[in-house]
């Protein structure tokens, strides 16, 4: 398909759905969607072989009442690479991500291409969420920018993985906005890239920054990595002797039914930044995504309960 246009429409404009045996392929190239203010995606492509957009432009379109997909949506597919594109300004207002959801395919390419304002309104995600639940999926970024992509009450600002592995280079991921994860959030499986920037620091020419999340995470990293303890502060039952080391403490006749009460307990991210659980405001809490209510919830109880800890003998 070449030399496409649609602009101000309502209409899905395309939907593909091969038998499981596939062996097809798709490619578009030269195209652009703009205004469209849709029910369904804009682009569904499910057991597609091969999948190519190149030099395709998809912006300022909407998705409404639709909370399982996203304005372009593939599914068990071999192979998709995104060439030369814009995804720009596309709102998915109660499902995942802003512009692109790819679930269960194999591998994904995407190179000198521009994802920039997209978001989703009610669900995780702005730019891309990828997530596989058996096979890994193989993600490869080249030469990409991911701009200002900011769901609003959610979490991830530019990439979601799900068992999914990802090498990205020279590519820049700055300015998103979110509650949670605003450059990369991965879960399950831990990304080549990032495995390589921990052991040699080695960047690959990615600048991953000046990201901002309300709570945690604000450039790379998954969930909350460590507990961080202020030792010296540390209350110690009347009678019982402290012993401090760098890293650690440790209590000396303590009985039975006695507390240590920590005075500063922090929740650290994998940046080593605390989570900013004070800035929760109960009126806007309702608002929130369900990932972003669960985590909390989650995070909270655990918070409150190692404040205080009984030892028993």
């Amino acid at each position: 398909m070449k030399n496409l246009a649609s602009l101000n429409n309502q209409i899905t404009i395309l939907s593909i759905n091969q038998q499981l045996d596939g062996g097809d392929n798709f490619f578009m190239s030269f195209s652009r969607f703009c205004g469209q203010e849709i029910y369904e995606p804009l682009i569904e492509l499910n057991t597609v072989d091969n999948i190519l957009f190149n030099q395709v432009i998809i912006e300022n379109n909407i998705l409404k009442q639709n909370i399982y997909q996203s304005i372009v949506y593939a599914s068990k597919c071999n192979n998709m690479t995104i060439n030369n594109s814009y995804f720009k300004y596309n709102i998915n207002s109660d499902g995942i991500v802003g512009s692109l959801y790819v679930v269960n395919c194999f591998y994904i390419q995407i190179q000198n291409s521009t994802f920039k304002q997209n978001a989703s309104l009610r669900l995780k995600g702005g730019a891309i969420s990828i997530q596989n639940s058996i096979h890994i999926a193989e993600v490869y970024i080249l030469n990409y920018a991911f701009i200002q992509n900011s769901p609003k009450f959610s979490t991830v600002g530019a990439i979601y993985l799900q068992n999914s592995n990802l090498i990205i280079e020279n590519s820049n991921i700055t300015s998103t906005s979110v509650l949670i994860g605003g450059g990369i959030y991965y879960q399950q499986v831990i990304p080549d890239f990032i495995l390589e920037l921990s052991k040699s620091g080695k960047s690959n020419n990615n600048q991953i920054k000046n990201n901002y999340a309300r709570f945690y995470v604000s450039n790379i990293g998954p969930t909350i990595r460590k507990i961080d303890k202020d030792l010296k502060n540390v209350q110690i039952p009347k009678g019982s002797v402290k012993l401090l080391s760098d890293r650690e403490i440790d209590i000396q006749e303590f009985k039975s039914g006695n507390k240590i009460i920590f005075e500063k307990i922090e929740l650290l991210d994998e940046e080593n930044n605390p989570i900013k659980m004070s800035n929760i405001n109960q009126t806007e809490f309702q608002f929130f995504c369900s990932d972003v209510s669960n985590i909390f919830s989650l995070y909270l109880c655990r918070y409150l309960g190692i404040r205080q800890i009984r030892k028993y003998r």
